[in-house]
């Protein structure tokens, strides 16, 4: 579950940077909840191949991720924001992170 968690806010972040198919298929997957046997039964191909499309995505996502950062970085801001400190020195720690814009 924590990996389609983890799956579906990368989708949510990188999507417009898959093929249409290997998108729909992880939408379809991680969004919708639908099993390997669903997807292939809408798409008229094996479940196999729908596997070895998540397959492809997941490792698209994982390369995207390690490259760009946005998920990570969003994550850190996020628990610099929930820190029990001052806005001034959240705004430094974030300005850290991510550089001046």
């Amino acid at each position: 579950v924590m990996d389609g968690v983890y799956y579906s806010e990368l989708l949510q972040i990188y999507g417009g940077l898959l093929t249409e198919k290997h998108k729909s298929v992880a939408e379809a997957y991680y969004s919708l909840d639908l099993s390997l046997a669903e997807i292939a039964e809408e798409n008229g191909v094996s479940r196999q191949s729908v596997s070895d499309a998540l397959a492809a995505t997941r490792k698209k996502l994982d390369f995207y991720e390690e490259n760009l950062k946005i998920y990570s970085t969003k994550r850190e801001i996020n628990a610099i924001i929930d820190e029990n400190t001052l806005k001034e020195t959240k705004l430094e720690k974030i300005k850290n992170l991510v550089g001046e814009v």
